[in-house]
């Protein structure tokens, strides 16, 4: 969603600010009193958030709509007005002598220039200038100190709200690193003992290589909670380490904008054929079906609670607007639906359903289920938001965090506890931008996996595993530790709408017999390549902006012993015409039995397509079971493989694993 349309939060005309009438030797008197309302006092500008009362003619903002100004490093000040749905943003300079501040902005409705003096200490503060008017007068702020986590997401929401020169995405992460380090060395000298010098990761190192810093503030040892020992930057946010081994995410890039349109599909020459709506018999041969014929499904956030900043443009733009709901609601039921009916004994667990202890008894305890959907907030280290509520940021969440691992412990789940890479703390946004709107919710990683393996028998190796949620393909941790038989996931921030529909058209395409994941990733690239519809699940992606799928939705294999990427191994290895093998397949099933079907490809193959005759009017079958010329052996062979699991002539590329739902 563009950001003009935001400007419509604010009360009366747009911002307006001084005029020039404020000079830098205007000032202001009367800050005295106690500042902050969360036990810390303001000592450094990095620190404070001044939030408007009323200007003095009386004028305020409109209900529902916050007004805050605080600083950045690099002396950039920022204005920063949000609701719980949209907000704008300007960004200034300023300049403090240790008495004095001066401000100045430049907006075409806010272009206050003033230096007066500033009270750290107080409650109160007043500024020479008016917000919501252009004539002369004053203004009146509470002044407060602002916690970390809660700062640092501040940066990046106010970056990406800027009326007039939005950074992109990476840019505006870094800016919120730029803050945290500033933050961390402000709160040093203000007397906190932190010890050594600051460092930190740059952009684009690993998520899991984290450059140390001896970090820590006051409130952290005072209020009891661990200090900070390093931070590192992703390309999702910003991880902070703790000194008692936990770990949190500020959670700064959570998913993508929708389109303001999405991608029409155009109905193809095939719609009408009506083989296309052919369904083979089923082959009775669940050889390539997972064993278990259960489900799990988890959705920790079907009911909208954890609600994240859209990020748009393929990471070169930042849009900005709130996520209303996770869009997941109206998918799930229909995903439950449709593997019900195809025989599977279903387990849907949402929101704060989404606990360790249900996540360990559905996915570890007994049979690993054949079919795993994680509907969720991801990261690209691969961890999963779970509905268990820590508190209100990432910092504030350690004692409920310190509670749930000693539950856990009481419950025999000792090991899960000190399992590394298991659980982190992630921190975003909650019900709007304003201060004091962050949530922390507990995440399971890569190792809570390996442990579910390791401790308690769960094996993917014969699963399908449908994961939608943004970026975890980002890195191979989350797959390489799952390692299913056939795996969905995205690999970069994804539109929730077009997660949806994936999850659905997975879970839809595949509900025909005798067709695979690796068919219906080859059918996903194909809608998203080509924009047009063929099979009546098609339409699923009508409206979204299927047109990224091909670059976002990573698919793999598992053997056993590799893990294979669908998209430069078997049927799109490259080594064969793509489409061919699509129109084999589609003349495959033409007979009602398969292997009947697979056998009539083979002799096609043995008769005419071998010595490069397409069979023309010897065999009406064999010319039109074809795409317009000869099939490879290679390319008959792998049709059969799909077609049945028995590869019927030879094949000198990488098997992608085949799994079927229900055959």
């Amino acid at each position: 969603m563009k950001k003009g349309i935001i400007l419509l939060i604010l009360t009366g005309s747009l911002l307006y600010g001084c005029s020039s009438n404020n000079s830098p030797n205007s000032s202001s008197s009367g800050n005295t009193g106690t500042s902050s309302n969360t036990g810390k006092t303001v000592s450094s500008l990095l620190q404070a958030t001044y939030t408007f009362v009323s200007d003095s003619n009386d004028k305020g903002a409109k209900s529902g709509t916050t007004v805050e100004l605080f600083f950045q490093p690099n002396s950039i000040s920022t204005l920063f007005v949000a609701n719980s749905s949209n907000a704008v943003s300007y960004h200034g300079s300023w300049s403090y002598d240790g008495s004095n501040l001066h401000l100045k902005f430049d907006g075409s409705d806010f272009h206050p220039n003033a230096t007066f003096p500033i009270n750290l200490s107080s409650s109160k503060v007043t500024f020479p200038f008016q917000v919501f008017s252009a004539s002369k007068g004053s203004s009146t702020w509470d002044q407060t100190y602002t916690g970390l986590d809660e700062a640092t997401t501040m940066v990046f929401e106010a970056d990406a709200s800027d009326v007039s020169n939005p950074p992109d995405e990476k840019t505006a992460i870094s800016d919120s690193y730029k803050y945290i380090i500033a933050r961390l060395k402000a709160d040093r000298s203000s007397g906190d003992n932190i010890g050594a010098s600051l460092t930190g990761a740059s952009y684009g190192s690993s998520a899991n290589s984290v450059n140390l810093i001896s970090a820590g503030t006051a409130c952290y040892d005072t209020c009891g909670l661990p200090s900070i020992s390093s931070v590192s930057q992703t390309p999702d946010g910003i991880i902070i380490n703790y000194s008692d081994g936990t770990q949190g995410e500020i959670l700064l890039a959570s998913w993508q904008s929708p389109p303001t349109s999405g991608t029409p599909l155009s109905p193809s020459s095939l719609v009408n054929d009506p083989r296309i709506h052919l369904i083979p018999n089923p082959p009775h041969d669940p050889v390539d079906d997972p064993k278990s014929k259960t489900a799990v499904i988890f959705a920790p956030f079907n009911d909208s609670k954890f609600i994240g900043l859209y990020t748009g443009g393929g990471h070169s733009e930042l849009s900005f607007d709130i996520h209303s709901n996770f869009g997941q609601y109206d998918n799930i039921p229909l995903v439950k639906k449709e593997l019900e009916q195809d025989g599977y004994n279903v387990e849907d667990f949402l929101d704060s359903d989404v606990t360790v202890e249900n996540l360990i008894k559905y996915l570890g305890s007994g049979s690993t289920p054949g079919i795993v959907v994680a509907s969720t907030h991801g990261t690209s280290d691969g961890y999963l938001a779970t509905g268990v509520w820590l508190g209100s940021s990432a910092s504030a969440g350690h004692k409920s965090y310190a509670a749930l691992m000693n539950k856990l412990k009481g419950e025999g789940y000792a090991s899960l506890t000190t399992q590394k890479s298991a659980f982190r703390m992630v921190d975003a946004p909650q019900e709007g931008m304003m201060k004091g709107h962050d949530a922390a919710y507990l995440a399971i990683g890569p190792g809570f996996w390996e442990w579910l393996k390791s401790y308690k028998g769960a094996d993917f190796s014969d699963s399908l595993v449908i994961i939608d949620a943004c970026s975890t393909d980002a890195t191979g941790y989350l797959r390489e530790a799952i390692q299913a038989k056939a795996y969905f996931a995205f690999n970069v921030e994804v539109d929730s709408d077009l997660g949806g529909a994936t999850l659905r058209y997975i879970v839809a395409a595949m509900s025909k017999y005798t067709h695979s994941t690796e068919e219906t990733y080859y059918n996903m690239i194909r809608i998203s390549s080509k924009a047009q519809e063929i099979y009546k699940e098609d339409t699923i992606f009508q409206g979204t902006d299927v047109g990224v799928l091909a670059s976002q939705l990573d698919a793999w294999g598992y053997d056993g012993t590799t893990e294979i990427n669908y998209a430069n191994n078997g049927w799109l290895s490259g080594k064969m015409n793509a489409g061919q093998i699509w129109w084999l397949l589609f003349a495959g099933r033409w007979n009602p039995d398969v292997n009947i079907g697979a056998k009539n490809l083979a002799d096609c193959y043995s008769s005419y397509w071998a010595a490069g005759n397409v069979g023309g009017l010897a065999n009406v079958y064999c010319t039109n079971a074809d795409a317009g010329s000869a099939p490879t052996q290679s390319e008959v062979g792998y049709a059969t493989y799909l077609l049945t699991g028995t590869p019927l002539e030879g094949i000198s590329v990488t098997k992608v694993p085949r799994l079927t739902l229900h055959d």
